[in-house]
């Protein structure tokens, strides 16, 4: 059975398998044994263009991250269900990012940006840490208060996300009525 830690590896591993594909230079940075064994066995019995198909996902959402940097400069970038992407790596130094994401794959993820940015395989980045359950109403305030307290331009990015919400809150996506 797989965790949400484990389908971030599996991004991870199918993205830094073609970076030029994947536009993300950085997703090896995020791999361990562990993953890569995993990303090899889904490959060898579950679906074996799954690496190719990571790549092109997310070269369409970091294309679409970089076209709205070009409209928005300062932007706040909301990472939601975070994982183990790159995203504001390839943005420029302007832009915040909150990550939302479970405690275990956010303390992984603090740890390997600080490692790769002390030493220098990484660009500084502000980035803030959340910790939240959005299938709890806690979460989901949680979530509420960090869109609420943005006043520049957002880029909300879901990606992956849904399949681990309870039917419900899924549908909060797409509500404007969500922010209060």
């Amino acid at each position: 059975q797989s965790t949400l830690s484990e389908t971030a590896f599996l991004m991870a591993c199918g993205k830094a398998q073609d970076p030029g594909l994947s536009l993300d230079p950085y997703a090896s940075l995020w791999l361990t044994p562990e993953g890569i064994n995993y990303a090899e066995d889904f490959a060898q019995n579950v679906i074996p263009l799954a690496a190719h198909l990571f790549c092109l996902r997310g070269r369409y959402i970091a294309e679409q991250l970089l076209a709205f940097e070009k409209k928005h400069p300062h932007f706040t970038l909301i990472n939601v269900g975070s994982g183990l992407t790159s995203y504001q790596f390839i943005l420029s130094h302007g832009t915040t990012t909150h990550e939302l994401d479970q405690t275990h794959v956010l303390d992984f993820r603090s740890q390997r940006i600080k490692e790769n940015t002390d030493k220098g395989l990484l660009p500084k980045r502000n980035i803030h840490f959340h910790p939240v359950n959005l299938n709890s109403a806690s979460g989901l305030d949680q979530f509420r208060e960090i869109l609420n307290q943005i006043t520049n331009p957002c880029f909300v990015l879901f990606e992956g996300i849904v399949t681990y919400l309870e039917k419900p809150l899924a549908r909060i996506s797409h509500r404007s009525d969500f922010l209060t």
